[in-house]
């Protein structure tokens, strides 16, 4: 469960890519903040992170998402994540296709529908995070994506 999963709460976050000079940065906007996720693929990197001690509005949306881009130096606001109800678990990175885990289980996926990774029903795009249907109830405990795939691993041990 939750109790289980690594939070990194000193908020300290660095990075390294091409466009850093191959230094080592500390990215001062994570300090003071929980760490929650960190996922990266594809030529980006995802930062899910927390208040120390969340205010009215952000209980409300407990996880705000930052992207890397291989060449930059700083992170942008991931507003698309919005959406996703409850605090988030783990970031699959696709192709072109994010999967998204919550604390409670849900997976949420967004983007493109090649070969229907998304878990929507065919070929079918979300331009926004969507609950996948066929995993409601299911209580997913691990997702992980590939270029043209999602995976989700169940409680009780079962693969979707």
């Amino acid at each position: 469960g939750a109790a289980g999963r690594a939070m990194i709460s000193s908020g300290e976050v660095f990075f390294l890519n091409p466009a850093s000079s191959g230094e080592l940065r500390q990215q001062a906007i994570f300090l003071n903040r929980n760490i929650r996720v960190l996922a990266s693929g594809l030529g980006c990197a995802y930062v899910a992170c927390e208040p120390p001690v969340p205010t009215e509005e952000e209980d409300h949306q407990p996880s705000t998402v930052w992207k890397f881009q291989a060449d930059s130096q700083e992170p942008q606001r991931c507003p698309e994540f919005d959406v996703v109800e409850g605090r988030i678990r783990e970031i699959g990175i696709g192709e072109k296709h994010l999967v998204v885990l919550t604390e409670d289980g849900v997976v949420y996926t967004r983007g493109a529908a090649t070969f229907g990774c998304l878990g929507h029903g065919g070929a079918r795009e979300a331009p926004e995070f969507t609950a996948v249907p066929a995993l409601e109830g299911k209580r997913v405990r691990s997702v992980a994506a590939g270029p043209y795939y999602s995976i989700a691993i169940t409680e009780t041990g079962d693969v979707y």
